[in-house]
């Protein structure tokens, strides 16, 4: 049994407007091991933060988040991502917003076949240091290696903060009618994030590999690039993105925790808490008593 997200479990009978899943599935990460723990140790360090969003003004627990139990964990992505895939769907289908907590980025594969099947005109947004463009990895196209790819075959895919590509996903990206590219030497120039959100459909799923982030911010995933996007330039994103476009699901993934220290996990819990506060006070969020 895992700690709810900041240790509150909604009241028998209210209202829950957002559902957190856990899912510490880890099988193909090929670097540093370990973001199997990263659920976990996320939901742990939620119980030690302020629950009030100071930016905001307000605390999201208040409008009603439900963490739900981690589904079964196999040897292979592929039922993980089926299971995912009806898990989500019957939250969506409730009215929920699902808020997916890896683990390896491959369960946002699950997370994206549930949206594509019910929302027309999706897209996604992909913070990520690697492109993860590859048709296979190891043999495998369920690999965490690979989850752009998959969601390119779901609908546009706008990939930020990218630094980290193959010789051959270099020359394939530009081909592809689906794939909007923003690498993170290109986010120097004031306002990138307007042209970011641009660039995405009316319905968005956010999937954030934490190795998007600079490593000074979240040293503590499975594969670090340095030069990755910065605190203040992630919330400016999402801000933008939940102001102008219905986001309609998301993932924080691939977080690896780091013997010793809290302070990725730590980070990692205020970027769902902010992701959850976002959705809240967003026209999708279905909550009128927003502060």
């Amino acid at each position: 049994m895992m700690f709810p997200f900041g240790g509150i479990t909604p009241a028998e009978g209210a209202p829950v407007r957002i559902a957190v899943i856990p899912c510490g599935f880890e099988v193909s990460t090929t670097f540093h091991q370990g973001t199997r723990f990263g659920p976990r140790r996320l939901l742990e360090a939620s119980t030690e933060i302020e629950l009030f969003d100071l930016e905001l003004g307000f605390s999201p627990w208040d409008g009603g988040i439900l963490t739900l139990e981690e589904p079964p964990l196999m040897d292979a992505a592929g039922p993980v991502i089926e299971s995912l895939e009806r898990l989500i769907g019957d939250q969506l289908d409730a009215g929920r917003f699902p808020l997916l907590l890896g683990g390896e980025h491959t369960i946002a594969v699950g997370g994206g076949r549930a949206v594509a099947a019910r929302f027309p005109e999706v897209g996604f947004l992909q913070i990520d240091a690697h492109s993860d463009y590859r048709a296979s990895y190891h043999g495998n196209p369920l690999n965490h290696a690979c989850v752009g790819r998959r969601l390119s075959e779901l609908g546009p895919v706008v990939m930020v903060g990218i630094r980290s590509v193959s010789e051959e996903e270099w020359r394939e990206l530009p081909a592809d009618p689906q794939i909007a590219l923003f690498p993170a030497h290109a986010l120097r120039t004031p306002g990138w994030q307007e042209q970011v959100v641009e660039a995405l459909p009316p319905n968005v799923y956010l999937t954030l590999d934490l190795d998007g982030l600079d490593p000074s911010v979240v040293p503590g995933v499975g594969t670090p690039e340095p030069g990755g996007i910065g605190w203040n330039d992630l919330l400016t994103v999402l801000h933008v993105l939940f102001e102008k476009r219905q986001v309609v699901g998301a993932d924080i993934c691939e977080l690896r925790p780091e013997p010793g220290t809290p302070r990725s996990e730590s980070v990692a819990a205020r970027i769902a808490q902010r992701i959850c506060g976002l959705h809240l006070r967003s026209p999708h969020g279905r909550w009128e008593d927003v502060g």
